[in-house]
Parts: C-alpha cells; structure tokens; sequence
C-alpha cells in the first residue's frame, strides 16, 4: 500500500508538470490545428486504505483487485475530444511524437542531458504541415546536444534537415555511408 501511494502522489505531481510540455509539442507539430489537454484520472478517488478495504469483499469475488494505481488512466484529448475514440491516425501519430518530444525535453531538464531520440519513419507518416511544425523540435533537440537516429523507408527528408544529416543507407543487408 506504500508504494502505491507512493506512486499515486508520484503520478498527481508529474501530469501537471509533463501536460504543458505535451501541449506545446502537440501545438508546434501540429500547427495549432488542435488543442491537447492530458487529463490524470486515478483509480483511487481518496484514500487508498479505505477503498481497499470497501473493495476486498469484491475482490474476491472477481478474483482481481479492483482499485489502486494499476487502475489508472490517463485521457488524451483534443478539442475536449477522446482521442482514443475520435482522433484520426494523424493525430494520433502526431500525438505519439508529441508525447516523445515532451518526454525527451522533460528528462533533459531532470538529468542534465538530452537522450538519444530513435524515430522509425515518421517523415513518411505526417503530411507537409506537420512535417514542417516537427522540424523545429528536432533543431531543439539537436541544440541541447542530443542525438536523433531516424529511419525511412524513402527520400522523405526536408531538406533543412541535410546540414547536419549523416546518411546511411541498407542495401542488401550492408551498411553504406551515403
């Protein structure tokens, strides 16, 4: 039950801290086509203790336990809408990166240094405009010393991105510098 307060608390604390980083990744990348709002929903309301307790003559009946931090969800929403039910694939991928690039940024700001970023094709998957609100998030990364290693499956780069680019291509199962 310690640790599980513990990381409710843990939890309550991070949502509001990580939820303006998400956002504004998802404005930039996006263009500001939607609004984002990440909305924390724990599965314990008050005190976890009691609602054990209330709970343990159900649990056994189901076999499982049905309240604590593993019950926790975390809404995704754009314009107020569930993206789970309503988001197109774009915004769900787009969604996905923002959450990435939020995440990156907000370990930076805990350890001192960037992570490597490892993006799997994702120049083919977003469409010019989001492709063109992207970009400078990987500038971002690239200035607070961080890597990125991006994969694709065509010539799909923008062209801002060959200055500092290292090409490498796999043909044939070999390795060639490009």
């Amino acid at each position: 039950m310690k640790l599980g307060n513990e990381l409710l608390r843990a939890r309550r604390e991070l949502v509001p801290r990580f939820s303006p980083l998400a956002r504004l990744a998802y404005r930039r990348i996006s263009r500001d086509a939607e609004e984002l709002r990440l909305e924390y929903q724990p599965g314990v309301k008050k005190d976890f203790a009691v609602e054990l307790a209330q709970s343990r003559a159900r649990e056994r009946t189901y076999r499982a336990t049905l309240v604590g931090p593993h019950r926790d969800d975390l809404q995704l929403l754009l314009n107020e809408k569930s993206v789970a039910s309503f988001g197109s694939e774009g915004q769900k991928r787009t969604l996905a990166i923002a959450l990435k690039m939020a995440q990156a940024e907000y370990l930076t700001g805990i350890h001192g240094s960037a992570p490597v970023l490892l993006i799997d094709d994702v120049m083919g998957e977003l469409d010019v405009k989001r492709r063109s609100g992207f970009l400078p998030l990987l500038e971002q990364a690239r200035r607070t010393g961080g890597q990125v290693f991006m994969t694709a499956t065509e010539e799909s780069w923008p062209s801002e991105l060959g200055k500092d680019l290292q090409r490498w291509e796999v043909k044939a199962g070999i390795l060639i510098r490009r």
